[in-house]
């Protein structure tokens, strides 16, 4: 551009190049979205399956979606994932939830690059198991009554001397927080005994 300069005493003035001023540079998208995924492997029948990923970008994460399928159907749908800071989660509805399995992978946008979890010819498979009713906690071994037994059984398999099944881990894991242990082998006991009256915690 040009700068013009007025003398205050007379009618002369100067003029001289400067330089125009430069807006901003574009900063440019050049990494793929980082995802961090805990892969999901079991549900239950008839109840919504969450699948979460935390997604971040050197930019900005423009979409991330969720493709799911029933295990033994061709096509896949898709859920848009809602964030809530970096963490990105896509709700699979009650309704495809059921005893075939499901399977899924995650995409990430940024505008530029896509990045994945798991993909559609290597997805990762959920097994769906039907839930196991309040009345059958602490039957682990589903004989129908709750006994020192089931306590047994249960203190075998947190020292790892025993492998159960998943139903009978459902039976087993009577506070639902996937993880078994000795305070769930003594509920039984206690209920055995008559110290409580209920399973449940």
């Amino acid at each position: 551009g040009t700068d013009r300069r007025d003398c205050a005493n007379c009618d002369h003035y100067e003029t001289r190049e400067v330089a125009a001023l430069g807006h901003d540079e574009v900063k440019h998208d050049t990494m793929s979205p980082t995802m961090y995924h805990t892969p999901v492997y079991r549900a239950f029948e008839g109840q919504n399956l969450v699948i979460s990923a935390i997604i971040t970008d050197n930019v900005a994460v423009q979409s991330a979606k969720l493709y799911f399928r029933v295990v033994g159907t061709e096509k896949w749908e898709t859920v848009s994932m809602s964030p809530l800071n970096d963490k990105y989660s896509g709700v699979i509805v009650s309704s495809f939830v059921t005893t075939e399995g499901i399977e899924y992978y995650i995409e990430a946008f940024d505008g530029s690059t896509y990045s994945y979890k798991g993909s559609a010819d290597e997805p990762y498979t959920v097994t769906v198991q039907v839930p196991v009713a309040e009345s059958n906690l602490g039957d682990v071994d589903g004989d129908g009554k709750i006994s020192n037994l089931d306590a047994l059984m249960l203190l075998q398999a947190v020292n790892d001397r025993l492998n159960l099944t998943a139903e009978q881990f459902e039976r087993a894991d009577i506070n639902g927080d996937d993880v078994l242990s000795a305070a769930e082998a003594l509920r039984i006991l206690k209920y055995v005994s008559g110290d409580i009256t209920s399973i449940k915690f």
